[in-house]
């Protein structure tokens, strides 16, 4: 089964959309068990970085491993869900619950 892994964060600046491009960067060249990263996307005030996966919260973990000791680290949020469904799971901060794709 394939599920989409959404790591989100705010945006209101060419600095965060710097920001946006350089974790994408370090996605693609270090997430591996088949985690495909998809593109990114922004809007609303939020960036998003697309992730298709077999196993999302696996993947999660590897990015947790690749930007958690970036400074926007604490402000980021994460949620996938099932490519052929549309309601996606809060993954990540482990209290949120609710997430949403603008």
């Amino acid at each position: 089964m394939e599920y989409l892994l959404v790591i989100q964060f705010p945006m209101s600046s060419i600095e965060d959309f710097d920001e946006l491009i350089a974790m994408e960067d370090l996605l693609i060249d270090g997430l591996t068990n088949g985690a495909d990263v998809d593109g990114h996307d922004m809007g609303e005030g939020e960036g998003n970085i697309f992730i298709i996966t077999e196993d999302a919260k696996a993947t999660f973990e590897g990015v947790r491993a690749i930007l958690g000791k970036r400074v926007i680290w604490p402000v980021m949020r994460a949620g996938y869900r099932r490519t052929d469904k549309d309601a996606y799971t809060p993954l990540w901060p482990i209290d949120l619950r609710e997430f949403t794709v603008a």
